[in-house]
């Protein structure tokens, strides 16, 4: 996956491609008006509900391919809550908090991914009780291919060499 793509989609604004591995969903800051009315609007990394976002990760593909997802995600005590889907389909919700930085595998499971366009996106959904934030950490993004395969009705005697 080249690129990330992160979207500030509560106010609509269009953001920058990022290379970098870590998005903080708290790089947009809270308007004005929403700063008096909330007590935690002094803590950088404290979003109102409105301005939590997302992130997504484009992925071209030229033909089929049957893979298993997975990632290699940081979690924090600054890390918030992220669903996260494929072409629109949920695959799994993920609580990145924390007490001590580590990384975590999350596996995705197998799909049989169609030649064209497919987007990889974490949408933030919030931050546990004890979490200081909303950030999102990406360690890395795996489409793990198998070497061999074969269906699940074969029968490998068929195939073994008799001595």
């Amino acid at each position: 996956m080249s690129f990330l793509t992160t979207r500030d989609h509560g106010s609509g604004v269009s953001r920058r491609r990022a290379k970098a591995v870590r998005h903080r969903a708290a790089d947009a800051s809270p308007p004005a008006q929403n700063a008096a009315a909330d007590p935690q609007s002094q803590n950088p990394h404290h979003l109102p509900e409105s301005l939590l976002g997302c992130v997504e990760s484009r992925l071209q593909l030229a033909k089929e391919l049957s893979a298993e997802l997975w990632g290699k995600m940081i979690h924090a005590s600054d890390c918030g809550k992220y669903r996260v889907s494929l072409d629109g389909k949920e695959l799994a919700t993920v609580d990145l908090y924390a007490d001590k930085p580590q990384r975590k595998a999350h596996d995705w499971g197998w799909h049989v991914l169609t030649p064209g366009e497919h987007v990889l996106r974490f949408e933030c959904m919030g931050k546990s009780a004890n979490s200081r934030g909303h950030a999102l950490g990406l360690d890395a993004l795996v489409a793990r291919t198998a070497a061999y395969s074969r269906p699940a009705d074969f029968d490998l005697r068929k195939i073994q060499v008799q001595k």
